[in-house]
Formats: structure tokens, C-alpha cells, sequence
């Protein structure tokens, strides 16, 4: 046995695989199997870290995209109803420089503010003059008549 010993002193390796030959305890497999799917979970974990960085820049990127197209479609919004606004300001200024004209029974000045009604205007003050407003006290004024032309463009 002493023989053995030596041998065993001498080659380590030996020795060591005789310890390895030994039927692994419950307890051990079960730490091997632990760290087995231990790292599984780290590499799943990497993988979805890595995926939701790159969902995070794609959809970062898509939304700046609309970000952008929603600003543009506001800026245009925003021109269009001050452009709408000014057309109106447009025909009510011009109408009430035809009434008045019209009250100082200037007719030339009243058929030059006439032609110069815009196209989308002048169906509401036909409309108007259709309903007599000079003779009759219950014609439609204001809000009521400039809403015959509320469907029109504007422009």
C-alpha cells in the first residue's frame, strides 16, 4: 500500500480521476443542474436585452417620423384656419362697405364692391338680397346668412 501512496503522490492526475470516477451526490448534480439552467437564464436574459434595445431604437425612430408628419399637418391646420378667418373678415368688411354705399344710395360704388365679392360669398348675399332685407323687417341678418355659405371652401 505504501507503493500505492507514493504512486499517488507522485502522479496527481491519478488521483484525481479515481475521485472523479465517484458517483456525483444528489447534492452536487443538483448544484450542476442549477448552474446549467442558471446560465440558459443569463442568455435568454441577454437575448431579450438585446431585442428591446432594438424594438426601443426602431419604434424611437418611428415615432420622431410621426412626430414630425403630426407637426407639419398642424403648422398647415393652423394656416388654413387663419387663412379661412381672414377670408371672412375679407367679406364681411367688404359687405358692410356695400351697405354702406348702398345706404348713401351710391349704386356705382355698390356694384364695384359687388364684383369684388368673392365667389364662395356671393351665393349668401344673393340669398340676402332674395329675401327683400330693405322692406321687410324679419330677413335674416348676421350669423344666419353667412352660414349658407359655411360648406364652401375657403380660398
Amino acid at each position: 500500500m505504501s507503493q500505492s501512496k507514493e504512486k499517488q503522490q507522485e502522479d496527481p492526475t491519478q488521483a484525481s480521476n479515481e475521485q472523479q470516477k465517484k458517483p456525483l451526490t444528489r447534492q452536487k448534480r443538483t448544484e450542476r443542474w442549477f448552474e446549467v439552467i442558471t446560465a440558459l437564464m443569463l442568455g435568454a436574459v441577454a437575448v431579450a436585452t438585446a431585442w428591446s434595445g432594438y424594438q426601443a431604437t426602431h419604434w424611437s425612430g418611428e415615432q420622431a417620423s410621426h412626430y414630425s408628419q403630426a407637426g407639419a399637418l398642424r403648422v398647415e391646420s393652423t394656416r388654413d384656419s387663419t387663412l379661412a378667418g381672414q377670408l371672412m373678415l375679407y367679406d364681411v368688411n367688404l359687405f358692410n362697405e356695400w351697405l354702406n354705399a348702398y345706404s348713401h344710395g351710391e349704386t356705382k360704388l355698390t356694384g364695384i364692391y359687388q364684383r369684388r365679392f368673392r365667389s364662395e360669398f356671393l351665393p349668401a348675399f344673393q340669398a340676402w338680397l332674395a329675401t327683400d332685407p330693405f322692406q321687410q323687417s324679419e330677413c335674416a341678418t348676421g350669423a344666419a346668412v353667412y352660414a349658407t355659405i359655411q360648406d364652401q371652401p375657403f380660398g
